[in-house]
């Protein structure tokens, strides 16, 4: 068995020739694109056959998004094992004619055994990580011509650690027992932190990232400050509700979401559209699991409608699901396929 050897991230500026003509930009003014981080192999097998790749395309897809995985090291280093296969993903779709939308994401991060390090410089050093690997891949997202880019998945979901002070903690205050109910602390503080670390690290993003620079966040929320950003993309998912209280949610969430994008100065967008019926993995009854997979269509369906009839300002600009092909949340083949390309095919 091969071993994969991670390396640590140190910075690579100018090991790589840029190949600006090679992969010219390629902007649309709606973004309409696939986030598929678990199945990326089943994807890139059927986008390199031509009726994958024509299957895809005549879905309405203009946008493919690459997750570039790292490591957050307990030091303020990181380490980013895989980024010949991000390079490769991101040169597969640049050649097939895709924008691409190229997203840094830190894996689970630990404390290990540092029990008694302060919990302050515990999340300074995580921050100082994530800002470290954000702009290697800013690095590797120009080198591309990479259409998109966010220099992190979540942010703020991921501060949600014991390893961090108990403020940003959310079992150390009164979680919402409902999705309509207001956050609770811990999540506000993680808004704020994780706004805060995006602002902050956009200067250095801007000095080697020509491109829509997005900052991809979790849940709605009316408090996100992103000025500077060309988009702020959150995440939808169901709540295993029905069809009417999910319809009052994302009408609930996309208010919130445009008032965090007019605070901004922003556009906004859906990021991750996600609608799963059973992933593996989870502890989930037959009955549920059936529920939500008659449910999903009605999930996009209901989403998209209330995205086409958004009358607020500003609009949104963007529609991103997951996944094609992963187990358990996957449409193709399924009536979600033709409910998605039906409403694609009404966005401009």
């Amino acid at each position: 068995m091969a071993l994969i050897l991670p390396s640590i991230g140190m910075g690579c500026s100018g090991n790589y020739g840029k190949k600006e003509e090679q992969y010219p930009r390629i902007y649309n003014e709606t973004i309409k694109g696939l986030w598929e981080p678990g199945a990326w192999q089943q994807l890139a097998e059927f986008a390199n056959d031509a009726a994958g790749e024509k299957r895809l395309k005549s879905l309405g897809l203009n946008t493919i998004s690459v997750v570039a995985s790292f490591y957050a090291l307990q030091d303020g280093q990181y380490s980013l094992p895989h980024r010949d296969s991000i390079e490769r993903e991101i040169e597969r779709y640049k050649k097939l004619g895709f924008a691409v939308f190229l997203s840094g994401n830190s894996k689970s991060y630990s404390n290990g055994s540092q029990q008694q390090v302060d919990p302050e410089k515990v999340l300074e050093n995580y921050l100082l990580s994530c800002k470290k690997a954000a702009i290697e891949l800013a690095e590797i997202g120009e080198q591309y011509n990479v259409e998109y880019y966010s220099p992190s998945n979540e942010l703020e979901g991921t501060l949600d650690n014991e390893a961090f002070p108990s403020y940003l903690q959310s079992q150390n205050f009164n979680p919402p027992e409902t999705p309509f109910d207001a956050p609770d602390e811990g999540t506000n503080n993680r808004v704020k932190v994780a706004s805060e670390w995006m602002r902050n690290i956009l200067p250095s993003l801007e000095n080697v990232f020509s491109g829509k620079i997005i900052a991809k966040v979790g849940g709605s929320h009316p408090d996100y400050n992103v000025e500077g950003y060309d988009y702020l993309a959150f995440t939808i998912d169901s709540h295993y509700l029905n069809k009417p209280d999910f319809r009052r949610l994302i009408n609930k969430q996309y208010i919130e979401i445009a008032q965090s994008a007019t605070n901004s100065g922003v556009s906004w967008m859906v990021g991750e559209a996600y609608f799963h019926h059973g992933e593996p993995g989870m502890d989930m009854d037959t009955e549920t699991k059936e529920f939500l997979k008659d449910m999903q269509q009605h999930y996009f369906d209901i989403s998209l409608d209330e995205y086409i009839l958004f009358d607020q300002v500003p609009k949104p600009l963007g529609y991103i699901f997951i996944g094609y092909f992963m187990e358990g949340i996957e449409i193709k083949d399924s009536v979600s396929e033709a409910v998605i390309g039906n409403y694609f095919e009404l966005m401009h």
